[in-house]
């Protein structure tokens, strides 16, 4: 059974994003200047081809990185909710978090 510290929940980020990376960037940017102390996780789910170009650009704000197998950008967009639980299950169980908060690269807004 999973104890939880409610005086001190680990709440994390899932970063979710696939193109853009001067946009990511400054969204990361933003959630660690109001959270310096959460962690983020990201999940790209983009073209493989470019990953190691956003690892490159992105790597250093996130806590760790994962890019989803598929080779199907279109696919991961359309099946967002497979993605993640593929995340969840390749990646996020081994990660040390008690609530995550999924955020779309878009949809982030100060």
């Amino acid at each position: 059974m999973i104890k939880l510290d409610m005086e001190k929940p680990n709440i994390a980020v899932v970063f979710w994003f696939y193109k853009e990376p001067e946009i990511c960037i400054n969204r990361l940017k933003l959630i660690k200047k109001y959270n310096p102390k959460i962690k983020i996780f990201g999940l790209f789910g983009g073209n493989q081809n470019e990953e190691s170009l956003y690892n490159e650009k992105l790597g250093g704000y996130l806590d760790d990185f994962y890019t989803h197998p598929s080779a199907d950008s279109d696919w991961k967009w359309i099946h967002g909710d497979l993605m993640l639980l593929d995340w969840y299950k390749d990646r996020g169980q081994k990660l040390k978090w008690d609530s995550v908060v999924i955020v779309q690269w878009d949809m982030l807004v100060f």
